[in-house]
């Protein structure tokens, strides 16, 4: 079911709503900056040509003109070992994709960047991680993907690393400076659970810049980290909503403004997301295995 100004559209099949509804989702997801990524379950990303990439499950398919193409059996023609994608965003320009199955067996392992020519679905091998710390889809100002992987196999390895990908492949790599957690607004990324240091020492890293470490008190690997404005990050962590802002002199070194306690919330914190409205959205699933959502208006400081 597809609600929108217009009334309420049925269709037997999701690919049927989006061919019949092409322009509202071809306008709700394109631009550089939209990766698509929905969560584990459903990703939509339309490339700058128009064609809407849709991973429904597993299954990939890609309209084209008014086409369905089936992306599983393309990716097989390119090597992998299964017609099957777990992660699906869009990277750079928003010409091609990225695709992911977070295989851990070396020999069935399969990653590659998708587009569509002439037509036709190519795909071309691209960075495998088995991290899947990926799902929380970090893009900066120019559309790249900020990917987690490691310094060897995925069952062991000696060190942790993050890539840059563009249209034109692995712009850039950090080794043992953590992981990608998140691009403020003020361009700055934010790396976490760092190669052999405690899960609450974080990195903030700009192009240019030597990376300024922090310390977030009680953050763990759960911790989830989001920007309401450039030079003002909050941590949601064990001991409440913590607000930090960065000094006059440099962007990448912050300094803890308060500290917030959350109160009646129902279970365990899968997702936090902010609301240009000035709310924190919160997604927990409880003991008795129901989901909860919760609007958290952000102190006014």
């Amino acid at each position: 079911m597809f609600v929108s100004p217009d009334g309420i559209t049925q269709s037997q099949s999701l690919q049927n709503m989006i061919l019949a509804q092409r322009k509202r989702f071809a306008s709700a997801y394109s631009g550089s900056r939209h990766t698509g990524r929905f969560d584990q379950w459903l990703s939509i990303f339309v490339d700058k040509s128009g064609n809407i990439w849709l991973k429904d499950s597993r299954n990939l398919h890609v309209l084209v003109g008014d086409r369905w193409l089936d992306g599983g059996e393309a990716i097989k023609k390119a090597g992998a070992a299964r017609p099957e994608v777990e992660y699906l965003a869009g990277v750079g320009d928003g010409s091609r994709v990225y695709l992911n199955d977070f295989n851990f067996k070396p020999e069935q392992k399969a990653a590659f960047f998708g587009e569509v020519k002439n037509g036709e679905l190519h795909f071309t091998q691209a960075p495998h991680t088995c991290e899947r710390t990926i799902f929380q889809t970090i893009v900066d100002r120019t559309g790249a993907l900020w990917i987690p992987d490691v310094i060897g196999t995925c069952s062991s390895y000696s060190g942790k690393t993050s890539l840059r990908l563009t249209e034109k492949g692995v712009a850039e790599e950090l080794q043992n400076k953590g992981w990608p957690y998140l691009v403020d607004e003020g361009g700055n990324l934010w790396l976490g659970d760092i190669w052999l240091q405690r899960p609450n020492r974080f990195n903030i890293y700009r192009q240019g810049m030597p990376p300024a470490a922090l310390t977030i008190p009680s953050a763990d690997k759960n911790t989830r980290l989001f920007s309401d404005k450039p030079h003002s990050v909050w941590a949601f962590t064990p001991i409440g909503l913590q607000h930090f802002v960065a000094t006059a002199d440099n962007p990448t070194t912050f300094v803890r403004k308060g500290v917030y306690s959350i109160t009646g919330l129902k279970g365990f914190v899968q997702r936090v997301e902010y609301s240009p409205l000035g709310y924190v959205v919160v997604g927990t699933f409880s003991e008795k295995r129901e989901y909860h959502l919760s609007l958290i208006r952000l102190p006014k400081e």
